[in-house]
């Protein structure tokens, strides 16, 4: 899987570090702006690779929802539906 890591992605843009950092401030963005699709796509990859895993891995799931989320707790309650469906659905 092609992964990219948003500090690499960061540090080659400053507009994108910028712009990242109106949009964590509430402020206005260039959604649009290369960089974040770059990072959007790299998520949607590493969450289509979480819905494909088997369920009985879970191991493998846990470290895969750790990497898209960031971190997260020990215990973790799988949802019953796919983690993709859930983020469209939140407006993540």
């Amino acid at each position: 899987m092609n992964t990219v890591n948003k500090q690499n992605i960061m540090e080659r843009d400053e507009k994108l570090e910028r712009e990242w950092a109106k949009m964590l401030a509430g402020e206005i963005y260039e959604a649009g702006y290369g960089g974040f699709r770059e990072m959007l796509v790299a998520t949607r990859r590493k969450i289509a690779a979480f819905n494909s895993t088997d369920p009985a891995d879970e191991k493998g799931l846990a470290a895969q929802l750790r990497d898209i989320l960031g971190t997260c707790g020990d215990n973790i309650c799988e949802p019953a539906f796919p983690l993709r469906l859930w983020l469209q659905h939140t407006r993540w």
